[in-house]
């Protein structure tokens, strides 16, 4: 694996900026991550499906070459942390008992997500 430089918080602070989250609009946020998500996967020559179907790409330690790969894995946690607020948000007005089981579930994907990014970009 070569080492490949990234500034996370940087990205995540102009993402956030720009795209939703100065005005707490986590919607907006998560469909930016979506689809940026897909550009980046494309890019990088993971894409998840094609017209012949689905087939999961995922990222390791051993592939990660690139910052593109690093960008994936923090698209993909990003996205579920903004589902899991938008979900949140609407828990706290509807006071669904299984919402919050969904939100607990984006969570964990979220950390998961986390977990893979720190195994590719240490440090």
């Amino acid at each position: 694996m070569a080492l490949v430089s990234f500034d996370i918080f940087e990205y995540i602070h102009d993402s956030r900026q720009a795209h939703g989250l100065r005005a707490q609009d986590y919607t907006r946020y998560r469909r930016f991550c979506a689809h940026h998500l897909r550009t980046v996967r494309k890019a990088a020559k993971l894409p998840q499906g094609s017209t012949a179907g689905f087939s999961k790409l995922n990222v390791t330690s051993e592939n990660a070459s690139s910052t593109l790969h690093v960008e994936v894995q923090l698209l993909q946690a990003e996205r579920a942390w903004a589902y899991a607020m938008d979900l949140r948000e609407l828990h706290s007005r509807t006071e669904e008992p299984r919402q919050r089981q969904h939100v607990v579930q984006r969570l964990k994907a979220a950390v998961k997500a986390a977990h893979t990014l720190a195994a590719i970009a240490p440090g």
